[in-house]
């Protein structure tokens, strides 16, 4: 019984884990790899790198050409008062009536602007490059928040797969004691009612195994979104490797600034230079430009009729500037100094926020390094129970009931080790997080 219970568990877990097999660092650079949020976040930045090269195209020579070929189906018929000429042989009340233009009127011209002061172009070069650090900034923090819920995925699939490991060595171990009992049934030494409790314990045995196998599974799903792998993983890493791994990234290091306020501080200076920038839209703008035009008067449609076309071209410097907006752009500017204080004021409440954080990660974290050493503690005192209360049992000098008792606290002190260790590698994960890491 004990060797096909054996077989069932095992051919269950390698069914569970037969997933690409990936350490901590590789399911990390897979995660930054395929997360789509992390491409979004790669390409707003790319977007944001390319508003000053907008503004550079601004700033280059503009050329346009345009055509009209136009038939006027009704000429505008003009009044002329010749009898005010004082012409001889005229009445002065006389009037003439006339057509201007002709029927067929076709025009090509060829248009050239070149901007030449514009004194918000420096403004906008400065906003533009914040923007582009502010979504450097919203990478890094996507790319900090993907990390650490990769990480937590990992910690929870290895607490899991331990988790199930000791259940199944659970199974294992009542599955023993059941065909022992069965011997000493046959040989006269044991009772039923001790195989009854011994096949009740299998049985929740086998049910917290199967409930361990579920939470596996769905830390190894979870582990795979985290990842945005298409295909099943698995850790590769064990609970002492992660473990020694984690002390070794020195999660309670002196804290960083938080990239939250990072965030706000470039926020407050966009603020600050949009306001300027409001100031400057009452500077003139300043352009020059040149056209040439050729134009065909005929009353005829046909364009190639020599003598019809008439050229003619002209170049200057057009200059504008705002004098009376009904106050918007001050209303603008009230706006964005109110703006600015909101800011301040913001940057101010993350501040304690942050603080009061990484304080309580300070101190949850101490906690539980505290509560890990003494699990550690009493699982070792436990095991060595256990094994004394072995010796002693096949001597005759131990109950079985004994025996068991001193089983479960074992199994007990097994699964309170393994919660203190995942709650103490997530408490350095927030203590990190706190800490601008």
């Amino acid at each position: 019984m004990r060797k096909y219970l054996l077989l069932a568990v095992l051919n269950s877990m390698t069914a569970l884990l037969s997933g690409q097999s990936l350490t901590l660092a590789e399911a990390i650079a897979l995660s930054e790899q395929n997360r789509p949020e992390l491409k979004s976040a790669t390409l707003e930045v790319r977007l944001a790198e390319r508003q000053n090269e907008h503004l550079r195209a601004e700033w280059r020579p503009s050329v346009s050409l345009s055509g009209d070929l136009r038939w006027n189906t009704q000429l505008q018929t003009s009044v002329l008062p010749i009898g005010e000429f004082g012409l001889p042989n005229v009445p002065a009340d006389e009037v003439r009536e006339f057509r201007i233009g002709t029927p067929f009127n076709h025009s090509f011209s060829l248009q050239a602007d070149q901007k030449i002061f514009d004194g918000t172009r420096k403004t906008n070069q400065i906003i533009n490059d914040l923007d582009t650090e502010a979504a450097r900034n919203r990478q890094e923090i996507s790319r900090v928040d993907i990390r650490q819920a990769v990480e937590k995925a990992y910690y929870a699939a290895v607490f899991y797969r331990e988790q199930t490991r000791l259940a199944a060595q659970s199974v294992e171990n009542v599955a023993a004691r059941v065909d022992m009992l069965k011997t000493r049934i046959a040989g006269g030494t044991a009772i039923r009612d001790d195989l009854d409790r011994a096949l009740l314990d299998l049985d929740n045995a086998k049910y917290a195994l199967e409930k361990s196998k579920r939470n596996l599974a769905v830390s190894l799903e979870n582990l795979r979104y985290q990842t945005g792998s298409d295909q099943a993983v698995e850790p590769a890493e064990d609970l002492r490797s992660v473990r020694q791994a984690f002390l070794e990234s020195d999660p309670g290091a002196e804290a960083t600034v938080r990239p939250e306020l990072e965030s706000e501080a470039i926020n407050f200076q966009v603020l600050a230079w949009k306001e300027k920038l409001e100031k400057q839209r009452n500077l003139p703008v300043v352009s020059a430009y040149g056209n040439y035009s050729v134009v065909q008067l005929h009353d005829q449609p046909n364009p190639f009729a020599a003598g019809t076309w008439f050229p003619y071209s002209y170049i200057g410097i057009r200059a504008s500037m705002p004098l009376y907006d009904g106050r918007q752009s001050r209303l603008r500017q009230e706006d964005l100094r109110l703006q600015q204080m909101i800011s301040q004021t913001e940057t101010a409440r993350l501040s304690a926020a942050f603080a009061n954080e990484l304080a309580n990660a300070r101190t949850n974290f101490d906690l539980a390094g505290q509560t890990l050493e003494q699990t550690e503690k009493s699982l070792d005192l436990a095991r060595q129970l256990f094994d004394t209360d072995q010796v002693r049992f096949r001597q005759g000098t131990r109950l079985l009931s004994e025996l068991k008792d001193t089983e479960n606290r074992v199994r007990e002190a097994e699964e309170n080790y393994l919660q203190s260790l995942f709650d103490f590698l997530v408490a350095g994960l927030q203590l990190k997080r706190a800490a601008g890491k």
